[in-house]
């Protein structure tokens, strides 16, 4: 699991405004996820001209999916249906936009037999 700094600050803001309770376990988290180095500005940019006008991500994610791509993710993991929504099952450049339990469904779906 991958993150950069950027989005890392983001959830420990989400998590102290909205379940601080929440905290200790997310900062227990901090060692099991790299941190990747920030997407250049240029791919960050980019993103607003290459996504289809209902399909837009509000400018404060835009770096949230340029990490993701940048750090050649397979899947941008994340629960913000607010904004995530609409490319919810959709793959930008090669990364696919999912929700934590459809990730989490796959992976125990491709492991199974295997132990």
């Amino acid at each position: 699991m991958l993150t950069t700094g950027y989005a890392w600050d983001e959830a420990e803001r989400n998590l102290q405004r909205h379940k601080p309770e929440a905290l200790a376990a997310f900062y227990g988290l901090r060692g099991c996820i790299g941190i990747n180095i920030e997407p250049s500005n240029a791919l960050v940019m980019h993103l607003a001209s290459y996504l289809p006008r209902k399909q837009q991500l509000p400018k404060k994610d835009w770096p949230i999916l340029a990490g993701a791509i940048s750090a050649g993710a397979n899947y941008l993991v994340t629960h913000d249906a607010e904004d995530f929504g609409p490319l919810y099952g959709v793959t930008v450049y090669g990364v696919e936009i999912q929700r934590p339990a459809m990730v989490l469904t796959r992976l125990q779906q491709s492991t199974k037999g295997e132990f």
